[in-house]
């Protein structure tokens, strides 16, 4: 058993979630199993029945593979849960750098983004107190992006002397950025709501368990 005292609580709960999809696997696999002795048509219920091996199989298999499998320690684990957000978080400023770049050359969205077609209601483009508005919460988005992979590059993927206890206080911190970097990237949107971009860019200041308001 992982204890989360002694192996870290990160690691513990990609362990159990890891025991928890080869468990359900199973019972899915068993029932289909009863279902075919119990059915007169077990030609028809045989097919289901491999897909469901087939499925057991996969989820062991990956829990194996050395790099895709069970984290070896605790930094492992967390440093995982990092790289997971890295990407999002670049792709965030890349839509942010658009957004800007769309503006500043004249294009507009409204033909080209199928909006209509799908009866809903197209983008509109940023007035020019609004694009100042992007540019700067763009400079803060990069530094979050560039704060972000100095942890992984700095902290998480060397040997660090770091206890379990503080790699866990760092596993909730990267979702907790992407989030509100997402939030905050949506404020932008025309017409902006400036206390909702307020709003985001004091969580990003403040704790990151920072209480979003009902």
């Amino acid at each position: 058993m992982f204890d989360a005292s002694v192996h870290g609580a990160t690691l513990a709960k990609e362990v159990a979630s890891v025991a928890i999809d080869v468990v359900e696997t199973v019972q899915t696999l068993t029932t289909v199993f009863l279902q075919i002795e119990g059915s007169s048509e077990r030609s028809r219920t045989g097919d289901e029945y491999l897909v469901r091996t087939g499925a057991v199989h996969s989820v062991i298999d990956i829990a194996r593979h050395a790099e895709d499998g069970l984290s070896e320690n605790n930094l492992t684990a967390v440093r995982r849960l990092w790289f997971k957000d890295a990407g999002a978080l670049e792709d965030g400023v890349r839509e942010v750098v658009e957004m800007i770049e769309d503006v500043q050359s004249g294009i507009t969205t409204e033909s080209e983004d199928g909006w209509d077609e799908l009866g809903l209601e197209p983008s509109q483009p940023l007035t020019e107190q609004e694009l100042k508005v992007a540019q700067k919460v763009l400079i803060v988005l990069r530094l979050c992006n560039i704060l972000h992979q100095r942890v992984i590059s700095d902290i998480l993927s060397t040997p660090t002397l770091l206890s379990n206890s503080s790699l866990d206080d760092l596993a909730p911190l990267s979702p907790a950025l992407l989030g509100t970097v997402d939030e905050l990237i949506c404020a932008l949107d025309s017409p902006q709501d400036l206390d909702s971009v307020t709003t985001e860019l004091n969580m990003l200041k403040g704790s990151p368990y920072y209480k979003r308001p009902l």
